[in-house]
């Protein structure tokens, strides 16, 4: 029996072992470790934009029981009188049956996955414009109509244009009268 390939083989397998023992001692000085820096904004994942989207675009929307917040005065006086704004009424919604609310929350669902795949490199809004359309088609006049109009809203120009959103799809006027 020839052993001259097992010779071989237990030299190249001792000589590989002797240069990962020589290559860990001689390493360098690991007691110093690399201080975590602090993430900026350039250090944002796809993740913390879909938490801030899922955040702005679930937003409780205010009640008409819920009295509105109260400006906030600054200390300095301003120089020029502005003009008063006047406080905007809180939007009303058509009610929905307890069927219709939960296909609403099914369509709204999907349009919140979709805005998070719209936000991917290679990906469009497409569905997710069709699912926001299908809300304001099927529930007009309720909370997730308004959501859908303001989803609409939130995604870029470019990608309005390239699905022809109207300005009729984003008006929320309707909600406030």
């Amino acid at each position: 029996m020839n052993t001259l390939w097992l010779k071989i083989m237990a030299i190249a397998v001792a000589a590989l072992i002797g240069i990962i023992v020589v290559a860990n001692f001689t390493g360098g000085d690991k007691t110093t470790a690399p201080q975590p820096t602090q993430a900026g904004p350039e250090d944002r994942t796809v993740y913390d934009t879909w938490k801030d989207d899922d955040k702005r675009l679930n937003a409780p929307i205010p009640s008409p029981n819920q009295p509105q917040p109260a400006a906030t005065q600054s200390v300095v006086a301003p120089v020029q009188p502005q003009a008063q704004v006047p406080p905007q009424r809180p939007p009303k919604f058509k009610p929905l049956e307890e069927e219709q609310q939960v296909r609403a929350e099914q369509l709204w669902q999907m349009v919140l996955t979709q805005r998070k795949m719209g936000r991917l490199p290679v990906m469009t809004y497409g569905q997710m414009v069709q699912y926001c359309r299908q809300i304001i088609r099927e529930f007009p006049g309720t909370e997730y109509a308004y959501r859908a109009k303001r989803a609409l809203a939130d995604i870029p120009e470019s990608a309005r244009q390239q699905h022809n959103i109207t300005q009729k799809e984003l008006d929320l006027s309707e909600f406030t009268k």
